[in-house]
Order: C-alpha cells, then structure tokens, then sequence
C-alpha cells in the first residue's frame, strides 16, 4: 500500500455482499433479508474516512488500510463532515 487514503468514497447503490447475506444466515438471529433492507439507509451518508471491501480483501488486509488510516486521519473527518452537512449551526 502506498499511504492511507485521505478521502474514501461510499459504494453507493451497491447491493450487499453475499458474504453479508451468508453471515446474517450463519448468525441466526436476524430476519433474512434484513442486510438488504438496511444496507441503503445506513450507506446513504457517503461520508466514510476509511473502507475496506471484506469480500475482495483478507482480514490482514483490511486490518493494516485501518491502522494506516489511523495513523493519518483525514481531515476533517467524516463525522464532521457529516456534522457540519446535517446541523449546520455547530450542534
């Protein structure tokens, strides 16, 4: 890897991985479908300061783009991002 990114965009629009799908089986405890049925509205921020594709990439793999994300943080952050789109007045 060459560096931890400084902005890493969302995925939007992208169904759920079959890996999230065959993990929600595996769990047991989750209606089937529920990934699907979430998966737009908690993605629908876009506003992400790291991600990792845990279906294209090893544990290993995603566990170093981490650290090295946390070893340079964006800025702002995502949340601030966030924070400064939704409440505009600096709640």
């Amino acid at each position: 890897m060459t560096g931890p990114p400084k902005r890493v965009s969302s995925r939007r629009g992208v169904k759920p991985s079959r890996s999230a799908t065959r993990s929600e089986a595996a769990r047991g405890d989750r209606p089937a479908g529920l990934a699907a049925r979430q998966y737009g509205p908690v993605h629908a921020h876009g506003e992400y300061d790291v991600e990792c594709d845990t279906g294209a990439a090893d544990p290993r793999a995603c566990a170093l783009r981490i650290k090295e994300a946390l070893a340079c943080p964006p800025r702002p952050s995502a949340f601030t991002r966030l924070r400064r789109r939704h409440l505009p007045d600096g709640v």
